[in-house]
């Protein structure tokens, strides 16, 4: 966050909109080249029989094959639609590939953070998962010091995080594998909902910037750029509670009553709702003195103080969903999951592009919370049509409830 806080007080908003749009472009294909490559894995360990279930060696062929083909197609695919759609922002191609060698970089440590995570090697999942990135991280800080420009920062990142993932793969000695590998083409055909799904989420992330770039100028997309990464400090305050309590959840479920079970729900998700307002808070009212100290380029970014509520909105109506996924997860219904994750999402981003379409850009943050609501709701009515979980609502009241005496008082 403070990488980005520093971006934009050095770059201009024209600059910094086109990071925005090159930024999601990385996020989104480091997550979309991976799409289902992990879960065959699992399948595959799961049906294998005899030593070759928990040697990592033997079933690389997998990952190996699909992470290369799906990260060739989705490279070719993403810089075609970068420079046949029209943009407010200028792209350099050179900007372009150095975002996407950053994405191909990340995804395949993440890739290897999963692998080794399903051997319960937790050391080496979180060098590969938060190591790498980090360091990435650091290289296009150093990068943006010394030239501060959006070619600088991709590269530096890509760099930086290319030489972590050399020296981490040298370490680990990974021997060659000898293996055959399943037919490519059913990989590919079984990773298609996965995509579909990745592609999905993306849109309702990072990926919405391409969206509001052909909509509004590129100080518009500049200011959503940094509100939707400020906001997303709630999502990581969640995203820590929820890998806490989620294990907790299935044990529940699995050996609860489910009247305890609820009872139990209803105190964490309240907590929860509790934590992601008091973050929520503490960023909107620190906004402005920040702004107002980093001097800069920062001045034009005082206009996204109350449209910031909307986003925390956003994750507060997530809870309902974080709180059900939870059943599709412990009920081995993943697949269900996808499905309403895919039609519900598809529907949010039609309201948010209807909220943009009458409110103008206010539309921008108001819609992303219609649609974070809506996605919710749709993931919980399926959970309760089969499972009867209750919706639990009393955290994202409390939340919502909080954030509104905030933009009333401010």
């Amino acid at each position: 966050m403070l990488l980005m806080l520093w971006l934009a007080r050095v770059l201009s908003t024209e600059q910094y909109a086109a990071f925005g749009l090159l930024y999601a472009v990385q996020t989104g294909f480091s997550t979309l080249v991976t799409a289902g490559i992990v879960e065959q894995v699992v399948a595959q360990r799961h049906s294998a029989s005899g030593p070759l279930g928990t040697d990592r060696t033997a079933w690389l062929g997998t990952p190996r094959n699909l992470f290369a083909v799906q990260t060739g197609g989705l490279a070719l695919v993403t810089i075609i639609a970068m420079f046949a759609v029209p943009s407010s922002s200028t792209l350099q191609f050179h900007e372009s590939l150095w975002a996407l060698a950053g994405g191909s970089i990340t995804a395949l440590a993440l890739l290897w953070a999963s692998l080794a995570r399903l051997d319960h090697d937790h050391r080496t999942s979180l060098i590969f998962g938060a190591g790498v990135p980090a360091i990435g991280t650091l290289g296009a800080w150093a990068a943006v010091v010394w030239r501060p420009d959006n070619g600088a920062f991709f590269l530096g990142y890509a760099v930086g995080a290319g030489v972590a993932l050399a020296a981490v793969l040298a370490r680990a000695r990974i021997s060659a594998d000898t293996s055959p590998a399943p037919p490519l083409g059913r990989g590919l055909r079984q990773n298609t909902p996965y995509l579909v799904v990745g592609l999905m989420m993306w849109m309702s992330g990072y990926g919405n910037l391409w969206i509001i770039d052909r909509w509004f100028s590129s100080e518009v997309v500049a200011q959503y750029t940094l509100a939707f990464t400020l906001a997303a400090v709630t999502q990581i305050a969640a995203n820590a509670m929820n890998q806490v309590w989620s294990p907790r959840h299935y044990d529940l479920i699995r050996s609860r009553p489910p009247r305890e079970v609820e009872d139990k729900c209803k105190r964490y998700y309240l907590a929860l709702g509790l934590v992601v307002s008091a973050v929520a808070v503490a960023l909107f009212y620190g906004l402005t003195p920040a702004l107002e100290l980093g001097g800069g380029n920062l001045s034009s970014y005082t206009a996204i103080r109350h449209g910031l509520l909307w986003l925390f909105a956003g994750y507060a109506l997530s809870i309902p969903w974080w709180h059900a996924q939870n059943l599709f997860v412990v009920h081995g219904a993943g697949d269900s999951l996808m499905q309403v994750l895919t039609w519900s999402t598809a529907a949010g981003v039609l309201v948010w592009l209807a909220a943009m379409q009458w409110l103008g850009v206010w539309g921008l943050y108001v819609g992303y919370a219609l649609m974070m609501g809506i996605r919710s709701l749709a993931v919980w009515w399926i959970a309760h049509k089969r499972w009867g979980t209750e919706l639990r609502w009393e955290g994202p009241a409390l939340a919502c409830l909080i954030l509104l005496v905030c933009g009333a008082t401010a």
